[in-house]
């Protein structure tokens, strides 16, 4: 669903005209339904009221379900808001996954040092460690080109 697209004023004119469309099969519904039928009607004609009342409600009942569909669409985008473009808010969110990465890390660092100091004690304290902690994540690369190979470049041209 594109919500960018969908202003204001487009969704209350798509309300408006479901809303119209709805009292229209009501009323050409009630019209239906209270036909006169006397004595001279066919079978034919009263099997032609009906499947008209027939065709006419599933025409109410599907204008029912598009409201109803608006309805969501408008819940939706109260909700979540309306999307986002391709790319815009990708630097904050990097942002943030490289904080919360920095976070894990420097907990994933502090874990490992207690446990060694654990194991240091158990030993009775004699096991030294040389290591440096736990880097972040790489850093983010643009992306490289390809380059072809060289079966590709052997390939004749037809």
């Amino acid at each position: 669903m594109n919500r960018d697209r969908n202003g204001s004023e487009d969704l209350m004119e798509r309300r408006g005209k479901l809303i119209a469309e709805i009292l229209k099969g009501m009323r050409q519904l009630v019209e239906l339904s209270t036909q006169k039928v006397d004595r001279t009607a066919t079978i034919g004609q009263m099997e032609y009221n009906s499947m008209a009342i027939d065709i006419q409600m599933n025409g109410l009942i599907k204008s029912v379900e598009d409201l109803l569909g608006l309805t969501r669409q408008l819940r939706e985008m109260w909700i979540a808001g309306p999307l986002k473009t391709f790319g815009e808010g990708e630097d904050e969110a990097e942002r943030l996954m490289r904080a919360d990465a920095a976070d894990v890390f420097a907990m994933r660092n502090q874990l490992r040092i207690a446990a060694r100091q654990r194991t240091a004690l158990a030993s009775g304290g004699s096991i030294t460690y040389m290591s440096a902690p736990v880097d972040g994540p790489p850093p983010r690369l643009p992306p490289q080109p390809t380059i072809a190979t060289a079966a590709t470049k052997a390939a004749p041209a037809p």
